[in-house]
């Protein structure tokens, strides 16, 4: 229990004037107010002879001895009518309740957290008085209260008796303390947090020594935020890109503070280090102040990546992966390029001065031959040492000199509107007939009405190595024997069609085969367009729509059919309406026989020799009543083809009220008039 402590001058004066108060609470009269200027003359020479714990014991004596009541159990005396008796322990003051015999406390105190960087953490201050409600809790970082409104930063329940610290940093570590304050009465608890994290950077980071690009490095560890630092790592850069720093190929041991590091030639460098521990990496130190430069040497390396590029006829394309300055080790850096046709034991080189290029033309005769290729890196102090590798690469393709033959339909496969299967020979797939890469075949197919210049086309992938390739989106395609046979899908219905099927390499198509003519057959018409309601009354519906845009055949005529529509869901089949109409030009139909104030979803199909295509739906509510308010009944309350005679005596009856009316104000202007 932390009440009001009274040591220190300072502590004394506000415990002085906190204890008078609690006197005053207790019924002991007003006069003690006078009592709290005449104190403060004598706190001085009391704090001096140490008397003035016993000058408070003696204050409380006197008021409660003023009261007349005398003590029990040889505690300090209590009038009646008060609840609460002040106690005092070596340095502090509490409040006991006389009824119940309890005291303010806390009962579960905050306990001392440890909590890694990132984490949540919490500190639970339970009073014993809870059940009052009265007491106010406040909590201290470090002597100072928190702000428990930053809800971004703390997290606490109603009363206060329980705070969470979100993802805690270092700046989080260090004393909290509970404050439960309940009337006059107060209480203290304090507990401690420990923040660990990643440790601090190392200091002090420098190079001792620098001779001939061997560098002695030494360090000062930093704070390892209560994990062993594992390990120290260098990062260095150089002068011609200083945004760049390249971490050193090896970790430190961490008993060390210096290290031997090489540099690479010709550079001017600067350092940094990293501290490592089971939580991860520290930030990068501060570069060294000082530089260290590196004299130059030849390439210890050569280009790992050579190939060619084969997308033109009559060139030997020559391409590699470039070095970047770092590992050029001097200045005058270039590539020496090589190339030998294979067979041959004659080399050709030529230098590339330019060390962002990576690629040199050469003209040669040859269509899609190989070569063996080398680069090697070459500057002011020498070449690499290091021999280049010997890759194989191809001069540029050409077109294919070889064709399919018989090419036509597959007569094994019955033909459909929007598929058809092809049959052709294979060809000689040899690099010297294809004059490339063989890939496999190129279909292209038009409509008849059209010509070539809406020639669409699909890859036929074949390879040498299987004879099944899988499916394309728009073909399938075997190879059995010495036949390739391929199927082409998404073809327009009841359309003459041409086709024909080319050797394709890497970059180019060879001569196309002969044409194969065919006509698709007739499929399922699309649905029909713009389908509307054109009027609609209480026991009609004129319905109208337009041709579908792929009629996919000869349109024999349309189909309509109808549900009743509950909240705008289908309730119940749909009916079709008979009859239907046969003539492809009727694009309206008039529905009567409809339910008063009824919802209907009528759907329209057109019709070929295939079959019914995809349908179009339209919605609508038919009238209450007519426009002049006389209600109709139909005849058995079936939709039916035919007008009824409801809606053609309702139709009269409208027209003889609207006369009717005109002749009424002509009479009245005439009467005007006159």
């Amino acid at each position: 229990m932390l009440g009001v402590s009274v040591s220190g001058e300072s502590s004394q004066n506000d415990s002085w004037t906190k204890i008078v108060k609690m006197l005053q609470h207790q019924h002991c009269g007003s006069s003690m107010t006078g009592l709290i200027p005449f104190s403060r003359l004598l706190l001085p020479n009391m704090r001096k002879l140490g008397v003035f714990p016993l000058f408070m014991d003696l204050l409380v004596i006197l008021c409660y001895l003023g009261v007349g009541i005398p003590s029990v159990a040889g505690k300090y005396p209590l009038e009646k009518r008060q609840t609460k008796v002040i106690y005092r322990n070596p340095g502090e003051y509490f409040a006991l309740n006389k009824e119940t015999g309890a005291y303010l406390n806390i009962e579960n105190k905050p306990e001392s957290k440890v909590a890694n960087v990132g984490e949540d953490t919490n500190f639970v201050c339970m009073p014993n008085s809870l059940e009052l409600k009265k007491f106010e809790i406040k909590w201290k970082h470090n002597d100072v209260i928190l702000n428990l409104t930053n809800t971004e930063k703390y997290k606490t329940n109603e009363l206060k008796t329980n705070i969470t610290i979100k993802s805690v940093t270092f700046q989080d570590a260090g004393v909290y303390t509970c404050m439960v304050i309940l009337d006059m009465d107060m209480k203290m608890s304090k507990a401690n947090l420990t923040v660990k994290g990643v440790p601090d950077p190392p200091v002090d980071v420098k190079f001792v020594t620098c001779p001939s690009g061997r560098a002695e490095i030494s360090w000062s560890p930093g704070n390892d935020n209560g994990f062993r630092i594992s390990a120290y790592f260098i990062q260095y850069n150089s002068s011609h890109n200083p945004s760049l720093w390249r971490t050193y190929e090896e970790p430190i041991k961490p008993a060390l503070n210096n290290y031997y590091m090489d540099l690479r030639p010709w550079g001017k460098y600067s350092i940094r280090m990293l501290a490592e521990n089971k939580l991860g990496l520290s930030k990068p130190s501060l570069p060294t102040k000082k530089t260290c430069s590196a004299p130059s040497k030849h390439p210890d390396r050569n280009p790992k990546e050579v190939w060619t590029r084969t997308d033109q006829t009559g060139k030997l394309i020559i391409q590699w992966t470039t070095m970047i300055r770092f590992y050029h080790h001097g200045p005058n850096f270039k590539y020496r390029v090589s190339w030998q046709r294979r067979g041959s034991t004659f080399w050709n080189s030529q230098d590339v001065e330019d060390s962002e290029r990576g690629e040199l033309q050469v003209d040669v005769d040859e269509v899609y031959t190989p070569y063996n290729i080398k680069v090697r890196a070459v500057n002011a102090m020498g070449d690499s040492p290091q021999p280049p590798f010997v890759f194989v690469g191809y001069s540029g393709e050409g077109r294919p000199l070889n064709r399919p033959k018989d090419f036509r339909v597959d007569p094994h496969f019955e033909m459909q509107p929007h598929e058809v299967h092809f049959i052709w020979e294979a060809v000689n797939m040899s690099e010297r007939q294809v004059q490339g890469e063989f890939k496999g075949y190129k279909l292209q197919y038009w409509k008849a009405s059209e010509g070539r210049s809406e020639m669409k086309e699909v890859d036929i992938y074949v390879s040498r190595n299987s004879n099944e390739r899988g499916d394309h989106r728009h073909h399938r395609s075997h190879h059995r024997g010495q036949d390739i046979r391929a199927t082409v899908t998404n073809l327009p219905a009841y359309t003459a069609m041409r086709a024909q099927v080319c050797v394709m390499n890497t970059h180019f198509v060879g001569h196309p085969s002969n044409i194969a003519n065919f006509h698709t057959p007739e499929g399922k018409p699309g649905p029909v367009q713009n389908l509307r309601i054109e009027s609609y009354g209480v026991t009609f519906a004129l319905l109208k729509w337009q041709q579908p845009n792929e009629p996919n055949g000869k349109l024999l005529g349309y189909d309509i059919g109808y549900q009743s529509v509950d909240s705008n869901k289908a309730d119940g089949k749909i009916e079709l309406l008979k009859p239907q109409i046969d003539n492809p030009t009727t694009l309206g139909a008039r529905i009567t026989g409809l339910k008063r104030d009824h919802n209907y979803r009528f759907y329209v199909w057109a019709r070929t020799k295939a079959g019914k295509g995809a349908n179009s739906v339209v919605n609508v509510k038919t009238m209450y009543t007519y426009l002049n308010g006389t209600q109709y009944q139909t005849s058995n309350g079936m939709p039916r083809s035919n007008p009824s005679s409801a809606i053609r005596t309702g139709l009269k009856s409208y027209i003889l009220i609207i006369l009717t009316q005109l002749f009424t104000i002509f009479a009245m202007v005439f009467q005007v008039f006159q």
